[in-house]
């Protein structure tokens, strides 16, 4: 229950010649001592108002302070018991009337937003370690002073990197392009607390392929045929048959004038582009036709294994 001060270090204190002007940290600071004084002074406030409350109710002129017992007229015809409720096939839960009626006299204290401080040894060391946190006077005046950075060898080592992390890197068309992305941005990258992972494998594991396990050269002929005919299948039916009724022409079938329900000057082979859409749209519809089918085939096909072995160490179990 004791207040905290601010400032409580130099580096924020004005008057101190080790003062160091940052408006964002001396803001988040005074806003973290404020908030935790003002919930003892909450606190401190509710606790004065419940014992008010006690005090009135204590004071009240009630019937039982002068021997008189209070109104108890019987308002049941069986005597001063509620009658039996009817069964319904599950519990009641009987609620004291008195009792539910008065359950609001500790609002007050009861509804205060304060939980007893623990004292727990890790959190102690934790908070002195972010109070006496290092700052510099060379930072970005847009950021903190508490930005200070840290050599690499200062730095938590990345022990779970034997693999490697090749997503660091980007895809060839992310680097060609520059493409943003916060896995391989530098921002991200560059942990001011943990070294950076390495992104090719360790010099100590073997790729070399060992032990073969099981096997099924029928399995990749089969992928290869559903691969196929789904690829051709698919392009027949979402893209040559739109394309043959667009043009109106009997390719596909002789109810193909019959079918389409645009007006024929606009989708007629002279005049098809005449709203200047055909190709945009057609594009994009094949664009997306490709992609679903890839997409359809690749699922379809991956849950087949057509080979699985050890590597030579039998580390890796490549499939």
């Amino acid at each position: 229950m004791d207040y905290k001060k601010y400032p409580y270090l130099p580096h924020q204190d004005p008057n101190s010649p080790e003062y160091i002007h940052s408006e964002l940290s001396e803001y988040h600071d005074e806003v973290a001592v404020t908030s935790y004084n003002t919930v003892i002074d909450n606190f401190k406030n509710d606790l004065k108002v419940q014992r008010e409350v006690w005090q009135a109710i204590s004071n009240l002129d009630r019937p039982y302070k002068h021997g008189i017992r209070g109104i108890d007229t019987n308002i049941y015809e069986d005597g001063p018991v509620k009658p039996k409720l009817q069964d319904l096939g599950f519990e009641r839960q009987d609620i004291n009337d008195e009792e539910f009626g008065f359950s609001n006299e500790d609002r007050f204290i009861a509804n205060t937003p304060f939980h007893k401080k623990h004292n727990f040894q890790h959190i102690k060391q934790w908070e002195q370690e972010r109070l006496n946190r290092p700052v510099t006077k060379h930072f970005n005046p847009k950021g903190y002073k508490y930005d200070v950075e840290m050599k690499p060898e200062e730095k938590y080592q990345f022990v779970a990197d034997r693999l490697g992390h090749p997503e660091f890197l980007g895809t060839p068309v992310d680097r060609l392009f520059k493409l943003e992305n916060d896995i391989f941005h530098p921002t991200y990258l560059d942990q001011p607390f943990v070294q950076t992972p390495n992104a090719k494998p360790s010099a100590n594991l073997n790729f070399e392929q060992g032990e073969v396990l099981y096997e099924n050269t029928r399995v990749l002929e089969w992928v290869r045929f559903i691969q196929l005919f789904g690829l051709t299948g698919g392009a027949y039916i979402a893209l040559y048959v739109p394309f043959s009724l667009g043009y109106k022409t009997n390719l596909v079938t002789d109810a193909a004038d019959e079918l389409i329900n645009n007006q024929y000057h606009l989708v007629s082979p002279t005049t098809v582009d005449i709203l200047r859409l055909s190709i945009p749209i057609g594009v994009g519809a094949i664009a997306y036709t490709v992609y679903g089918l890839l997409n359809y085939t690749n699922s379809v096909t991956s849950q087949y294994v057509v080979k699985m072995s050890y590597s030579k160490d039998k580390v890796f179990l490549f499939l």
